[in-house]
């Protein structure tokens, strides 16, 4: 696993190297965020560690930058910061970091926590399907709506049907590109959609691949915010094609999955 870290505190960047030597065949260091922008474009990297208050271009900026790249989008990021700012771990978490660390670092305190990061998210790119495209499962009882979405979805996804939460489970394991998006009708029996998510997260942790972005799909006006919490986004169900293609683009097409909160 090739790791950058962008850090502009060399003590910090020193312990973080420490930390990771034995978890990454090779380690990249960028001193502020253009010189992190430049190494992800030339080096491709597998991880990325960043400090939120660098010079010349801040870690939120960098974050942005990656997230709206078509090429390293999906890249698994762990934001560090000396400060414990709400609004930013919030508007960090809508943009799809894996993990937020405080500092000081403390190696006693965050070695486990980063080999799970490693753990979680060193199979992200195989999460890309037939044609290099990334893996959806469909998760929907009704096939006339399969039928009718998966033409707005493929030319971003490669498609995964299941018409059941256990069917669903059995396609994911089956899965030889495991899906990085699902996207779960709500009403499910047997199997309801949050315990979906919550044995998916599982499965994903013990095969070290990456945990999927998990979309609820729902007639309902609102969701509770105790439901809602396990998902992406919620995305109203509708048989218009317009506004279905909104609908998509605001939630499963924005790029922008927040991680799972797990239950």
């Amino acid at each position: 696993m090739k790791i950058l870290i962008a850090e502009d505190d060399l003590v910090t960047r020193e312990i973080l190297k420490r930390l990771l030597a034995n978890m990454a065949t090779e380690i990249l260091e960028a001193g502020n965020g253009v010189e992190a922008l430049e190494l992800i474009e030339r080096e491709d990297p597998d991880l990325l560690f960043t400090d939120l208050q660098m010079p010349m271009l801040d870690g939120l900026a960098v974050v942005e930058a990656v997230r709206g790249s078509a090429r390293h989008a999906r890249l698994p990021i762990v934001c560090m910061s000396a400060v414990k700012n709400k609004d930013e771990i919030t508007r960090l978490v809508n943009l799809g970091i894996a993990d937020y660390i405080l500092k000081p670092l403390r190696a006693s305190e965050v070695h486990e926590r980063l080999q799970r990061v490693i753990s979680q998210h060193a199979g992200w790119r195989h999460t890309v399907g037939d044609g290099g495209k990334p893996t959806l499962l469909l998760v929907e009882g009704d096939t006339s709506f399969r039928q009718f979405v998966i033409p707005l979805v493929e030319g971003d996804y490669t498609v995964i049907e299941a018409t059941s939460g256990a069917h669903a489970l059995r396609a994911y394991q089956e899965a030889e590109s495991k899906p990085g998006a699902l996207l779960i009708a709500e009403g499910l029996t047997l199997v309801s959609e949050t315990q979906l998510v919550s044995v998916v997260s599982k499965l994903a942790i013990e095969a070290h691949t990456l945990i999927p972005s998990f979309w609820l799909l729902t007639d309902a006006e609102e969701v509770p915010p105790e439901k809602a919490r396990h998902f992406s986004g919620v995305m109203r169900r509708t048989f218009v094609a317009e506004q279905c293609t909104e609908e998509l683009r605001r939630t499963l097409l924005s790029g922008t999955a927040r991680p799972v909160i797990q239950p």
